[in-house]
């Protein structure tokens, strides 16, 4: 498990941190070792707040490569000149989206082709590793905390995704808040009650 500092695209205030664990560590050596890329550009699709813009981010400030995000939801001719003019400076190129190509509504066929020369790059769901950490930075951040085992009961009970994980860790934040005390079990248990009786 590691971290690296990298621009914060979910807050307002400071730096900003990608952990990397075994789930997302292919994605983040890809970014650091740009110049073996095929064809000079690479596709990372991965599930919302998953670091896609972090690690576009970083790519631009510390490779000075050209970096598109959500270039699923981009009009083809933006993104068929977008592309060309990466090439066309001989700068990589890194595209970010939450499908993979084959999944985009793409109907102009050169920009396809383009598309489907390029590496794609997929980011999964977090494994515990990165929940635990994940979870650790969110609150560590909003300023209260948890201890180890009370991390290791939520990462058995909470939804797999990132933006699960957020959202948990802003709720028991704020509850935190109210009582005037750290995250403990007591707390995690109150939280997951309580969203087991919106589920019912």
């Amino acid at each position: 498990m590691r971290q690296i500092a990298l621009p914060l695209d979910w807050s307002a205030a400071g730096g900003g941190e990608l952990v990397v664990s075994k789930a997302n560590e292919g994605a983040a050596g890809l970014i650091e070792n740009h110049s073996y890329w095929p064809h000079g550009g690479v596709i990372l699709a991965g599930p919302p707040r998953s670091g896609k813009t972090m690690m576009a981010e970083h790519f631009r400030n510390s490779h000075g490569g050209q970096a598109i995000d959500d270039a699923d939801r981009m009009e083809d001719e933006a993104l068929f000149h977008a592309w060309n003019a990466a090439k066309s400076s001989g700068q990589p190129l890194l595209l970010t989206a939450r499908t993979p190509p084959g999944e985009w509504r793409t109907a102009l066929p050169d920009l396809r082709s383009r598309l489907a020369a390029m590496q794609l790059v997929e980011l999964g769901e977090p494994d515990d590793a990165l929940l635990e950490a994940l979870l650790r930075l969110h609150l560590t951040r909003l300023g209260t905390g948890a201890t180890d085992e009370t991390l290791s009961y939520i990462v058995k009970r909470i939804d797999r995704s990132y933006a699960a994980t957020e959202q948990f860790a802003l709720e028991a934040n704020a509850r935190a808040l109210e009582q005037g005390g750290p995250v403990g079990m007591k707390l995690a248990r109150m939280i997951f009650d309580h969203q087991n009786e919106l589920d019912m």
